[in-house]
C-alpha cells in the first residue's frame, strides 16, 4: 500500500476462519507487513473516564491466536491498572512555562562573545 504525504492508513477489522469479525481486533498495514491492534477502553489518568484506544500489539504478533492472547494480556494490564491512555495536552500557560525553562540558550551575534 503506497502512502501518500498527509493521508491515514486505515484500520481493518480482523475476521476468524469463518469470516466472522474477532471484537476489539484491528489490522493495519505497515512498512514491515500488517500490523495487529486492539481496541480497548483504557482509564485516562487525568479525567478518569473510559475512553477507546486502538492500541499496537507489536510486530512480533503475527497470527490471530497470537493477537488474540496478546489483546488478553492486555486487558489483564489494564484491569491492575497498569496501562495508562493517553493524557490530555498541557495547557498553553504550563507549556510555555515548560518551554521556557528547557528552551535553547539565546544565540550569540556573530562577533559577540
Amino acid at each position: 500500500m503506497k502512502k501518500t504525504t498527509g493521508e491515514r492508513i486505515p484500520f481493518r477489522k480482523v475476521a476468524d476462519k469463518q469470516g466472522k469479525p474477532v471484537r476489539g481486533l484491528w489490522m493495519r498495514a505497515g512498512i514491515d507487513g500488517d500490523v495487529y491492534y486492539a481496541q480497548l477502553r483504557v482509564t485516562n489518568a487525568t479525567t478518569g473516564r473510559r475512553i477507546p484506544h486502538r492500541l499496537s500489539l507489536g510486530k512480533e504478533v503475527q497470527t490471530l491466536p497470537q493477537a488474540r492472547q496478546a489483546m488478553a494480556a492486555m486487558k489483564e494490564m489494564e484491569r491492575n491498572g497498569e496501562l495508562n491512555g493517553r493524557g490530555n495536552a498541557p495547557k498553553l500557560g504550563d507549556y510555555i512555562r515548560y518551554y521556557l525553562s528547557h528552551g535553547r540558550r539565546p544565540i550569540e551575534r556573530m562577533g559577540q562573545h
